[in-house]
């Protein structure tokens, strides 16, 4: 396949939520991130190929490039690509 036809993109961060026993959702603390991979149409807008969720339960996580990095690669492997030859996706600023 060819890399520059695809794109890693990260959404924003949501608060995490886990079901409770009686049916109600109740916060984790935690951040959930959306990382999508993205395919350059024929008609020049990117659709969506694959995505997965993400969940950091710390500020260290959030901070350090390498979980980033670990998840852009595992969801290019999913798909056939790799991560190195793929332009370099914009990553949250986590203050």
């Amino acid at each position: 396949m060819v890399s520059d036809e695809f794109r890693l993109k990260w959404l924003h961060g949501l608060p995490e939520y886990r079901k409770d026993g009686d049916g109600t959702a109740a916060p984790t603390g935690g951040v959930e991130w959306v990382l999508l991979l993205e395919r350059l149409a024929p008609d020049g807008e990117w659709e969506r190929v694959d995505g997965m969720a993400a969940c950091t339960a710390s500020l260290e996580q959030m901070t350090n490039g390498g979980w980033w990095l670990g998840h852009e690669r595992m969801l290019a492997a999913r798909n056939g690509l790799d991560a190195r030859r793929l332009p370099l996706p914009r990553r949250p600023i986590v203050c």
